[in-house]
């Protein structure tokens, strides 16, 4: 009798930990935090070279709320070369259906026509999805190339 009440008590108390281990992985938090939108406008031009207005639309399609400390990468593509044009790390989670943006400014030739790239990564480098998020195809968003 002592062995059976033991053997559900120590089952018991494992349930407790297994829940706080998913809830900081973030399993059983199912959210989809994706890139909604990136616009470029231009703002300066001079003979040679072009101010552009770059943003990045983040947007959390739901279900459940997105966790925070979340790096959002803005980057310009010239070919073979790639340059970060804002960096940010988020600081607070992201409920269901809100929506954010980061902006930057760069600087480019003006006869260059660049594509922008706005990229979620959740964790180290080249960890580009996280337990929770339903739909890891849309971390990433990009402009056209376009005049």
């Amino acid at each position: 009798m002592k062995t059976g009440w033991m053997v559900l008590s120590v089952a018991m108390a494992m349930l407790p930990t297994d829940a706080a281990a998913m809830s900081r992985t973030g399993q059983g938090h199912s959210f989809d935090l994706g890139v909604k939108a990136v616009e470029v406008a231009e703002k300066q031009t001079s003979s040679m070279f072009r101010r552009v207005r770059v943003r990045c639309v983040i947007a959390n399609f739901g279900p459940g709320t997105a966790p925070s400390r979340i790096r959002i990468r803005l980057t310009r593509s010239d070919g073979e070369k790639s340059k970060v044009v804002r960096d940010i790390v988020t600081k607070y989670p992201v409920a269901p259906g809100k929506t954010f943006f980061i902006a930057g400014e760069d600087t480019v030739w003006r006869t260059a026509w660049p594509s922008y790239r706005c990229a979620i990564d959740y964790g180290p480098p080249g960890a580009l999805t996280v337990v929770g998020d339903i739909n890891p195809e849309n971390d990433v968003g990009q402009s056209p190339r376009s005049k």
